[in-house]
């Protein structure tokens, strides 16, 4: 993020500094209406939905009932696209079913489409197909099945999902929602329903900040678990020296959340410097390079290019019910810390009300900072303006300087309608998408 909105900086910098010294005279020196007008008047669509979470992927239940009339056994998956016609469609979850059985299980799908298909195959060449709605978080179904038809089980795709983060909180952003962008892919194991592996690929940072990621696996807890691990990193290099004693996130691969209202979940560690993730590579000077990597046109200031890099993570449950926890978008809380006057600041989406959460600083800033998030999140209503937004894996995220409303015109109908244009990330202006990697 370039050095933007330096009014609204200054002013909310001054503010800061005066309750962090202060500390217990809040209402003294900020002034609520100003600030909320502040930010409101800065994000780029006015009259904002008061319900709008800005779910673009939602987490549902199957209970779904198949039986076949015979003693053959079939595979029977969930996909988000109609498999017979889909050549590669998206694959929230399989087993292998002989005569009768039932598919409970948690998934995660597309809002803008609420709706999954049931595809069964058997090991002859023969399939079919039955979409089942999803109402009020649940899709359920009792399907009686004579599978006859010549079809080809598809190769299927897993659902991605694309986190895209603003840097500037609590102060107002540029809303290009690029300054940190990953993707988190959750996949469960196909020969052991016990075991999800997790991938995350850092992808763009459209920003100068030093700029750290977590996940916090909400309701995932270490006696759910025979064991978990970190299989591959971002990079095989060693923090540069400029960042050995960086305190936004604790060292190591794993914690647990300090939130006071989560002293259990898991929390996966990953990457204190999303610059030294991108190019681990120490410029001239000696220092990390701090380029717009993946997000700045080609020309401009701070362009810059490079591979995207993932880290896979391996989770073995004890059960087969608490690993399906993994496939529901509602357990990953992922969220970056950067710097803003002085202290640490969490970035978490709205979406499953977890803005304002203190997952790895609550400790840290037990008293002041809590001060700061009562003040400029909680109570008040500019409590639902995004500083991040999770989309699905297929969705582009804007250009350096592109609005995420100039970027992608039906986001503003959206925002203020929540119910409406849900698809509008499958609808980019051409030119002010970056290309998908």
């Amino acid at each position: 993020m370039a050095m933007k909105l330096e009014t609204s900086k200054l002013f909310l910098g001054i503010v800061l500094l005066a309750l962090g010294i202060t500390s217990c005279k809040e209402d003294e020196v900020f002034d609520q209406g100003t600030y909320n007008n502040l930010i409101k008047s800065s994000f780029p669509v006015q009259n904002v939905d008061h319900n709008q979470s800005w779910t673009t992927i939602g987490a549902a239940t199957a209970d779904i009932s198949v039986s076949f009339n015979d003693d053959g056994v079939y595979d029977v998956g969930l996909y988000l696209e109609d498999p017979i016609k889909t050549t590669q469609p998206t694959r929230v979850y399989e087993k292998k079913i002989k005569g009768s059985g039932r598919i409970s299980t948690k998934f995660s799908y597309k809002v803008a489409s609420p709706v999954v298909y049931v595809g069964i195959y058997d090991d002859k060449g023969h399939g079919m197909s039955q979409a089942v709605s999803i109402s009020g978080g649940r899709a359920a179904a009792t399907i009686s099945a004579s599978v006859t038809a010549s079809a080809k089980k598809p190769t299927p795709q897993h659902l991605s999902m694309r986190f895209l983060f603003e840097d500037a909180f609590p102060d107002a952003g540029d809303y290009d929602f690029n300054d940190c962008v990953f993707s988190v892919t959750p996949i469960l194991d196909e020969d052991d329903p016990k075991r999800v592996t997790v991938n995350v690929t850092a992808e763009a940072c459209g920003s100068q900040k030093t700029i750290g990621a977590a996940i916090r696996l909400v309701g995932v807890t270490t006696k759910m678990l025979k064991s978990y691990h970190r299989t591959k990193d971002f990079i095989d290099a060693p923090q540069p020296p400029e960042n050995t004693n960086l305190k936004n996130l604790p060292d190591g691969d794993f914690t647990t959340s300090g939130d006071p209202d989560d002293v259990t979940s898991l929390v996966m560690l990953l990457f204190k410097d999303i610059h030294w993730v991108m190019n681990p590579n120490l410029g001239s000077n000696g220092s990390v390079q701090r380029f717009y990597y993946n997000a700045q046109r080609s020309g401009q200031p701070y362009y810059g290019t490079a591979n995207v890099k993932t880290a896979t993570y391996v989770f073995e449950f004890n059960n087969e019910t608490d690993a399906q926890r993994m496939l529901s978008q509602a357990t990953y809380d992922a969220f970056i810390v950067e710097s803003y006057n002085g202290s640490f600041w969490e970035v978490h989406t709205v979406q499953n009300s977890r803005k304002g959460a203190l997952v790895l600083h609550a400790d840290v800033h037990r008293g002041t900072y809590q001060e700061y998030l009562n003040a400029y999140v909680r109570n008040y209503d500019i409590g639902n303006l995004p500083w991040a937004i999770m989309v699905p894996g297929t969705a582009a995220y804007p250009y350096e300087g592109a609005q995420i409303t100039r970027a992608y015109p039906n986001f503003a109908g959206w925002a203020q309608n929540s119910t409406a244009n849900t698809n509008w990330y499958t609808r980019p202006t051409s030119g002010e998408v970056y290309p998908l990697h």
